[in-house]
């Protein structure tokens, strides 16, 4: 019998301790359908007692494909935010298709860098890109990608194609008619989560704010906003307390995001004003961080299958990567948990 041997068999190494033809352990290992059952077995038998490793590097280059895509985000991690039913739903995919995943973390002269693109393909082996790069994204990213035709989707960044986002607009819309619906007139927009007068900011904070102004002007009722990033904390209370305050204050509130919730819900209870009772607070963000103690009524974006619905279509882009597909706008909903209730 063959003396077994560490990694690095051959399959020569199989056909001489098996005496079978190299031809046919080439076949056997393969599942070519034109092997015997038992001499397939015997080979990979002597495969496994060897310690055969098959050359994934040279499979991949014969069938012209790596089984593999890679995850593109930004070192900075307030610009790639990465949540766990995101990957789960990239996973669910890959898993399914017996493909893998490959995370890519870089910083901006990286993707800067002219051979950085070729080099992801080639070097690292994979074949095309999901990149979840959501704000300030590098002005000449996108131009490489073109350039060296890269197969990529972008998650939650909004192009005009080959990328995966949810409706933020209809978000803010549905987030304002619900409390308009439930009788409020007097309703507040809230974000202290983006510096708007920067274009180059995150989609999400326009849509959601235009999909406000958008059901209060069909509504016919006035547009109230607080929005800045860069207001500190003090000066976020006190714009807080003047769009709630007073005989004609806010009863209601949409908030962007939980850094606004939080605060409105502070100033509100500092009002001696009771939620949902004397003000209804709405949030489009439906993650619930510990520090806001309650669950707010809001918008939900379905992560995980924004993640699959992403893999889906860069795998469909694989097969023609020179197509440039549609968008795909993913539906969000509002589930009301107890922090909206009728105006009074």
């Amino acid at each position: 019998m063959a003396r077994a041997r560490g990694p690095g068999a051959t399959l020569k190494d199989i056909a001489q301790a098996t005496g079978v033809s190299l031809m046919t352990v080439q076949r056997a290992v393969s599942g070519h359908r034109l092997v015997a059952v038992a001499t397939r077995q015997l080979v990979l038998d002597a495969a496994e007692r060897l310690g055969y490793r098959p050359n994934a590097f040279a499979r991949a280059i014969r069938r012209g494909s790596f089984d593999s895509i890679g995850l593109l985000t930004s070192s900075d991690l307030g610009r790639s935010n990465l949540t766990l039913p995101l990957l789960d739903g990239i996973e669910d995919v890959l898993a399914a298709r017996g493909k893998y995943l490959l995370h890519a973390r870089m910083t901006d002269p990286q993707l800067l860098d002219e051979q950085l693109m070729p080099r992801l393909l080639g070097q690292t082996m994979i074949d095309g890109l999901l990149i979840k790069y959501d704000n300030r994204i590098p002005a000449r990213m996108p131009e490489l990608i073109e350039r060296y035709r890269i197969p990529a989707i972008w998650i939650n960044v909004k192009l005009a194609h080959d990328c995966v986002r949810p409706d933020d607009l209809a978000l803010g819309e549905a987030g304002t008619k619900h409390l308009i619906d439930l009788g409020h007139r007097r309703i507040g927009y809230v974000d202290f989560s983006y510096d708007v007068d920067n274009p180059d900011e995150h989609y999400s904070s326009f849509d959601r704010f235009e999909g406000y102004r958008r059901a209060m002007d069909a509504a016919g009722l006035a547009v109230r906003s607080v929005r800045g990033r860069r207001l500190e904390p003090e000066a976020r209370r006190q714009a807080a307390h003047g769009l709630l305050a007073g005989r004609d204050g806010a009863t209601a509130a949409v908030c962007y995001g939980n850094n606004g919730a939080w605060v409105v819900r502070q100033t509100a209870l500092a009002l001696g004003r009771t939620l949902p009772g004397e003000c209804s607070l709405l949030t489009l963000d439906g993650s619930f961080p510990a520090y806001l103690e309650i669950p707010l009524t809001g918008g939900r974006i379905d992560q995980r299958t924004m993640g699959r619905t992403a893999t889906e279509l860069l795998l469909e882009k694989l097969r023609r990567p020179e197509r440039r597909l549609d968008p795909v706008l993913l539906p969000v909903t509002i589930v009301d948990e107890g922090s909206t209730g009728a105006a009074r």
